[in-house]
């Protein structure tokens, strides 16, 4: 049987422009928002993941035990020098990094979602997995009907990705290729929450402290 090469693509490139500073590198559980988005994806079944930054991003939001040869080699960089033009752009850095690496599909993941468990990407590599053999396309994370990051995308579906322009995700793709998709449902929508506002920075924050 043919091995799967199964690759995260992390979406880390964004201007954090709400935030008013860069949101990934801000303190969170003893790390970082942006680490803790990676570690999570570290720990599922994922064979490597690609983080797609900014150019000039020195990447020292990353925790540095993830940089550590147990970890980095699990991971990589992926310099993005059109990101200012969209979300597309830093999307398909990521896709051609992949396709390099003979990914089998890629799970797309934002860097500002914190509390996402590798539970979650696991469930949609495993419902893949079981429908692949029925020509799908992707599989696709749903809370309350509506669908949320992370996405499981197909090979088949990649140049399509390539296509995309300014701020699209593959929202316009999950509809146009809908009866080629999945969908997983997930009842705790707090793991797809994503950190975009002080004022939500500030209540994470206090959901911390109230734990300890």
């Amino acid at each position: 049987m043919k091995r799967w090469n199964k690759v995260g693509i992390l979406l880390a490139a964004g201007q954090s422009r709400r935030m008013g500073e860069n949101k990934l590198a801000l303190p969170f559980e003893g790390s970082t928002i942006g680490s803790r988005a990676l570690s999570r994806a570290l720990d599922s079944e994922l064979d490597h993941v690609f983080v797609v930054v900014r150019k000039g991003d020195s990447l020292h939001w990353i925790d540095p035990l993830l940089k550590d040869p147990s970890f980095s080699e699990k991971w990589s960089a992926v310099r993005c020098t059109e990101s200012a033009d969209g979300q597309s752009k830093s999307l398909a850095q990521g896709v051609r990094a992949a396709q390099a690496y003979g990914a089998s599909f890629v799970i797309t993941l934002l860097a500002d979602q914190p509390f996402l468990s590798a539970s979650i990407i696991n469930k949609l590599i495993t419902c893949y997995s079981a429908e692949k053999e029925h020509g799908i396309y992707y599989v696709a994370s749903v809370h309350e009907g509506i669908v949320q990051p992370p996405v499981l995308m197909g090979a088949p579906i990649f140049e399509h990705l390539l296509s995309l322009e300014g701020d699209a995700g593959a929202g316009r793709l999950l509809k146009q290729f809908a009866e080629r998709g999945r969908r997983v449902p997930f009842r705790n929508g707090w793991s797809f929450f994503d950190v975009d506002t002080r004022a939500e920075y500030a209540w994470i924050r206090s959901m911390e402290v109230e734990a300890k």
